[in-house]
């Protein structure tokens, strides 16, 4: 019997950073390669349907739920009924947008496990998410996150992202850059790549004792790890990622042209790969144009 995963996708970002050339288009539907970001993401999920009995959830801005259905409808056409779509009715962040998840009651039960993703890490393969997945059972942990070794695809600023307090292996706390200062010594070279997995009763005690960030008044997700510290057999665990095209994200103007180059490129290797395999496997030039038209479906 497949495990049940539940897959909850954060993809209310509006773009105010890359907003004056996608203006009101939304981050997780900025194009790479004429796709949306977030549909790439979306095709490593599917990846795993043989594997786990799969619960999809995207939480997106209030307003945007048609746009969102119509173009899944437009991508997946058979596919589209399986995911669920979300409003966030209460836009303060990260923290919230999972708490929109439990009162929609489409969760699982307290012991099936929550993968909680970030759109704008679009290029996270399944094999990643697997592995995480498989780690987390492993090793017992309460929550486990993904981290990467890369900071951004224009720049290696270390204080760009949520980085990682890591003391014995473990992750302890979760630091903005702006509240980095009293930490530099003991900051980790990992940063937060926005993939975390635990189990639903977890995530609904955070949820439960969420505080807002005193001065942006927001609920981040990343502030479940640091505010579950009282849960007495509380461990945290990384999973790294060490610079691969799985660690960009799409944060500033730059990054988006830079990723679709990543993109095109991992996309010209698997296909030479393929054409490799295929001439390999068979020994004539008709046996192997036989097999292409097969392929392309063609008579």
């Amino acid at each position: 019997m497949k495990k049940k995963i539940g897959i909850l996708i954060l993809a209310a970002g509006m773009n105010t950073r890359m907003s004056i050339q996608w203006p009101d288009t939304p981050k997780a539907l900025l194009p790479i390669n004429n796709q949306p970001n977030l549909f790439i993401l979306l095709e490593s999920i599917f990846d795993m349907e043989s594997t786990y009995n799969l619960i999809i959830t995207i939480i997106v801005s209030e307003g945007m739920l048609k746009i969102f259905e119509n173009e899944l409808q437009r991508w997946f056409p058979h596919t589209a009924t399986k995911i669920c779509i979300l409003e966030q009715i209460d836009a303060r962040g990260s923290g919230k947008a999972v708490e929109q998840l439990f009162l929609s009651r489409r969760h699982g039960h307290h012991d099936a496990y929550l993968v909680v993703l970030q759109c704008n890490f679009p290029f996270i393969a399944s094999e990643s998410i697997k592995n995480i997945i498989d780690s987390h059972i492993d090793t017992h942990s309460q929550v486990t996150i993904l981290g990467g070794k890369t900071q951004s695809v224009v720049t290696t600023d270390t204080n760009k992202y949520t980085r990682c307090v890591i003391k014995n292996n473990m992750v302890v706390q979760l630091v903005e850059p702006q509240d980095a200062d009293e930490y530099k010594e003991v900051l980790s070279n990992s940063f937060f790549m926005g993939v975390m997995i635990a189990k639903y009763g977890f995530f609904r005690n955070c949820v439960k004792h969420m505080v807002a960030d005193p001065f942006t008044e927001e609920f981040r997700v990343i502030d479940f790890i640091n505010n579950s510290r009282d849960i007495p057999t509380k461990i945290v665990y990384i999973y790294p990622m060490y610079g691969s095209i799985e660690t960009v994200s799409l944060e500033m103007p730059d990054d988006l042209p830079y990723a679709e180059h990543l993109y095109t490129q991992k996309k010209h290797a698997s296909f030479l790969h393929q054409c490799y395999f295929l001439w390999k496997q068979y020994a004539n030039l008709d046996e192997r144009l036989k097999k292409c038209e097969e392929k392309l479906g063609l008579p």
